[in-house]
């Protein structure tokens, strides 16, 4: 064979052999990489079935908790005793809001603002125990709470009366109040602007629900509506020095409760106040007032003269405590008497 032939078979047999190689390189590189995707693939799979298996399980359980626990009626319980039975926690929950509501008077305060000082439980009881009615727990739990809440309460010397929820409801209260007051009798026109007598201050505190109120309109009658008197039963032999002594009550207070009844009278069995009346606050008004008077008190009244008197009269409450002279306008001269 000569040398050219044998550089052609050369090149002829280099040229069979390369696409080969080439295919063999090719594979060699694809094939760690389709093993790699193929495992992660299946990685996932597990991963999903392994999430699945797991979401079943506690899907199960919390169903058969649901159905022996959760799904059983609920007790509410107020100081180890048990006010009423509701038909889920979540039932519960929403009778004990409604019961604090009703313990308020419907009053708008916050939920943040109302504290239970009660111990509070909620106990399982059995499937088959009685409901109660809404309507019916929501009045057990308003009668069995008791609850502090932060109101705006209006202090008079010290001593807090009624909270209203916001602080202007608060000062409104007090307006009305004074609007009471000046409008008692007389029918005057107000000399003065009128002013509390007592130290009087709005504060934010805790009260209870007794003295809360929803509004000023609600609110204002406790300050001018006097409280009840403790109340005293006559015995034989009693009389008001006796009576008063027994209750540790000054004579003159105790005369001043019981002014519509006759110490002189008193019977067994009679009720007599044995405690002071007063009101809650005092309000000073003064009225200018105009009196039509005799300008000699001690003449016949066609010969005595008639003269206007203006004052200004300073009533507490409604009861008169002083006046001043404004002004006089004679409407009738007096008649002078001539003798011979």
């Amino acid at each position: 064979m000569t040398e050219p032939e044998q550089d052609a078979r050369q090149e002829s047999d280099s040229s069979h052999s390369q696409p080969a190689d080439t295919a063999n390189r090719a594979d060699a590189s694809s094939h760690p990489g389709d093993t790699a995707a193929k495992l992660e693939r299946q990685v996932k799979f597990f991963k999903a079935v392994a999430l699945i298996a797991v979401l079943g399980c506690v899907s199960a359980i919390g169903w058969t908790v649901y159905q022996r626990r959760a799904g059983s009626p609920v007790q509410i319980v107020i100081d180890g005793k048990a006010v009423a039975t509701a038909k889920s926690m979540s039932d519960a929950l929403a009778l004990l809001k409604a019961g604090e509501r009703e313990k308020i008077g419907g009053a708008p305060y916050p939920d943040d603002a109302i504290k239970p000082m009660q111990k509070i439980q909620f106990r399982r009881v059995e499937r088959d125990a009685a409901i109660d009615t809404d309507t019916t727990a929501t009045h057990a739990i308003a009668n069995a709470i008791n609850l502090h809440v932060r109101a705006y309460a209006i202090l008079v010397n010290g001593h807090s009366t009624v909270g209203l929820p916001t602080e202007a409801e608060a000062y409104q209260t007090l307006t009305i109040v004074k609007h009471h007051f000046e409008s008692l009798p007389p029918n005057a026109p107000i000399a003065q602007a009128s002013k509390f007598v007592d130290r009087v201050v709005v504060k934010r505190m805790g009260l209870p629900a007794s003295q809360l109120r929803a509004n000023a309109v609600d609110a204002a009658p406790y300050l001018w509506t006097p409280p009840k008197s403790r109340t005293y039963a006559v015995k034989p032999g009693d009389t008001g020095v006796v009576i008063a002594r027994k209750n540790h009550i000054s004579l003159a207070d105790f005369l001043a409760a019981n002014s519509d009844k006759d110490m002189n009278r008193l019977h067994p069995g009679d009720l007599v106040n044995v405690e002071p009346s007063t009101l809650t606050i005092h309000i000073q008004v003064v009225k200018q007032v105009q009196i039509t008077e005799r300008i000699l008190a001690n003449m016949p009244e066609s010969e005595a003269g008639k003269e206007r008197v203006t004052y200004a009269v300073t009533y507490v409450n409604g009861t008169e405590t002083s006046r001043r002279v404004l002004g006089m306008e004679t409407i009738e001269k007096t008649r002078t008497r001539y003798s011979l």
